[in-house]
């Protein structure tokens, strides 16, 4: 009878109205599963990069334009002696700096408010304890996307090793080139007649090519 047929015809978009429904709980079942995969890769990551930061060979410190420490590795922290809480947000870096540096940040400011890299500072940081350390110190920019300085990320090598001078300075490029082909930024140093020495990864993704091209 015509109330049959509809009846089987409505049986039938039943079944592929339930079927439409198990397809999309099964993909969404999929999605979450994705997702719980990509958000523990994520935090194993994040990890990962805290672990190498915090236990890095360098002292390694973010700051603010103004000088204000926001971040401090470990290694730093124990050299000067302070606690985390003693530091972050509450000192600033020429607190802890040696007679003179001063004038020192004064000019690499200027140069790192245009987006450069300065060159390496030689100087003393104060420990707690009032001795003091002889301290290299490599910093980059970080721009904010106006063009304004928004961060200065600063690797510190401490100076005071009892290894020889040469060993020393061999250690010190090793694990500058290091740090700069880890950072996020593209990173390019050229020479006075424009010729490329050194590229990170980033900024070989940049222009499309690899660092070994």
């Amino acid at each position: 009878t015509p109330m049959a047929l509809d009846w089987i015809g409505g049986s039938d978009a039943v079944a592929q109205l339930v079927g439409a429904i198990r397809a999309l709980e099964s993909r969404a079942s999929e999605a979450v599963v994705q997702r719980d995969a990509l958000a523990e890769a994520l935090t194993a990551k994040t990890a990962e990069l805290e672990a190498v930061y915090e236990h890095s060979p360098v002292g390694l410190h973010t700051l603010r334009p103004d000088g204000l420490i926001l971040q401090m590795n470990e290694r730093e922290l124990g050299w000067l002696g302070y606690s985390a809480d003693e530091v972050l947000g509450r000192r600033y870096i020429l607190e802890l700096s040696g007679s003179g540096y001063e004038s020192v940040f004064e000019e690499r400011m200027k140069i790192l408010q245009n987006g450069d890299t300065p060159p390496n500072a030689y100087t003393e940081l104060v420990r707690k304890d009032g001795s003091h350390m002889a301290v290299r110190v490599s910093s980059t920019p970080v721009m904010s996307p106006d063009g304004t300085l928004a961060l200065i990320r600063s690797a510190v090598m401490d100076l005071s090793q009892t290894l020889p001078r040469e060993a020393r300075e061999e250690d010190s490029r090793r694990l500058e080139h290091e740090l700069l082909a880890g950072i996020s930024s593209g990173l390019f140093v050229y020479r006075e007649d424009g010729q490329c020495v050194f590229a990170n990864e980033a900024a070989a993704k940049m222009v499309g090519t690899t660092v070994e091209t």
